[in-house]
């Protein structure tokens, strides 16, 4: 954690740091390979056991209203409604497209596409995440698999998380 303000500290000294557009591509780049990793690797594991431990039911509790309790804190307190930055940056990204075609039009249909393939990504992830740990899932899910081969993999996957925020730092600075 220290070594990680360090680089951002770093980063900050950096003239024009926000018009930096290799670093966003980078920072994309690697969020895309460490998701793809967490996904395959998802797969493999399930492919492995020869089961999928995760069951349509979900999480078993002891009662419906504990069921429902849970759902609700998923989706409305921030599980899933805050996980996503994209609504912090919109205007600042429709602030620096050029007319014509007007923003409003450009930004529909890039948000649209960009929202539709994340949201399929990352369900995936989350679903096949599910499949190969169930009830027991990580809370990380790159740290479920650090018992596992092949080792070298996960710590890519890792140092691409690394990058990833890296990046992030150049959004809300």
């Amino acid at each position: 954690m220290l070594l990680f303000g360090v680089v951002q500290i770093v980063l900050s000294q950096i003239p024009e740091f926000r018009n930096i557009q290799w670093l966003s591509i980078l920072a994309t780049a690697m969020s895309f390979t460490y998701s793809s990793i967490r996904l395959g690797l998802g797969l493999a594991k399930v492919r492995g056991d020869g089961y999928v431990k995760g069951s349509i039911g979900g999480i078993s509790t002891s009662s419906a209203a504990d069921k429902v309790w849970l759902v609700s804190q998923a989706l409305g307190l921030g599980g899933i409604a805050f996980a996503n930055p994209y609504p912090l940056i919109l205007i600042e990204i429709q602030d620096t497209l050029r007319s014509p075609p007007p923003e409003n039009q450009t930004m529909k249909k890039a948000s649209t596409i960009a929202i539709i393939v994340t949201t399929l990504f990352y369900l995936s992830c989350g679903g096949f995440g599910y499949a190969a740990f169930g009830d027991d899932s990580p809370g990380n899910f790159l740290m479920g698999f650090e018992f596992f081969e092949p080792h070298w993999l996960v710590d890519f996957a890792n140092a691409c998380v690394v990058l990833h925020l890296v990046g992030g730092y150049q959004i809300f600075s």
